[in-house]
């Protein structure tokens, strides 16, 4: 799918013609994904030229050079307006359109999340991430109005979401991203990664040690010693 969103982003529409990891073009062109994705550096070869009036060279190699983007999002913020829409090539046209306002609306691809209206209008809150590491992301928020909470990593299986000590569900949110619907007032929202192998691991483990400590508690029962008998260190 970041594939999906990038290739689209510079004109590549034959999707299901490519390969799912394969970038093909040589002039990088400015897109709102890259504001979308919180792309604040970018890495390219010096065959590929991106936009300079978005892309400003820091640092320049014989291989690589490192471009500043201009424009992008922070990691998280609060959307005050949902919409659900489950056509892959209208989810693209509509993160593509230069009227689309991610503070403003977020695109959902669950029927089951809650529907909220803000008018268009961005600002619903603010969200600061207070910690951060590769399974655990905290994030102070405060909203005056329902809305989601957007975090611009990617949605992947594995992830579970904590609105203070409740469990919540976490959304495919802007085709790749993530986000959980926040009422309104203060809220410590915890992402926390859970995948089912790691559950699944931990409970064999639990299984075997359980098992073999029945079967040490097993064999000291069994143990009869001498009477009066006394213990020697060898």
């Amino acid at each position: 799918r970041y594939m999906d969103l990038i290739n689209f982003s510079q004109g590549i529409t034959d999707l299901d013609d490519r390969l799912p990891d394969l970038l093909e073009f040589h002039h990088l062109r400015y897109s709102p994904v890259f504001k979308l994705l919180n792309v604040k550096y970018t890495l390219l070869p010096p065959q590929i030229i991106p936009d300079p009036e978005y892309f400003v060279p820091r640092v320049e190699t014989d291989r690589m050079t490192v471009y500043l983007n201009r424009e992008y999002l922070p990691r998280c913020y609060i959307v005050p307006e949902a919409a659900v829409i489950r056509d892959r090539e209208l989810i693209l046209y509509s993160l593509l359109s230069p009227h689309f306002d991610a503070r403003a609306l977020v695109i959902l691809e669950d029927e089951s999340a809650p529907r909220i209206r803000g008018g268009g209008v961005p600002g619903a809150g603010q969200a600061r991430i207070t910690s951060y590491s590769p399974h655990r992301v905290e994030i102070r928020a405060e909203t005056d109005r329902a809305g989601y909470l957007v975090l611009a990593d990617t949605f992947f299986p594995g992830w579970r979401a904590f609105v203070g000590e409740e469990e919540a569900e976490i959304y495919r949110a802007n085709y790749v991203q993530r986000a959980v619907h926040l009422e309104p007032g203060r809220h410590q929202v915890e992402f926390v990664y859970r995948p089912a192998s790691f559950r699944i691991g931990a409970a064999v483990s639990a299984a075997a040690l359980a098992a073999s400590a029945g079967l040490l508690l097993s064999g000291r029962g069994d143990k009869k010693w001498p009477s009066g008998g006394q213990a020697k260190r060898g």
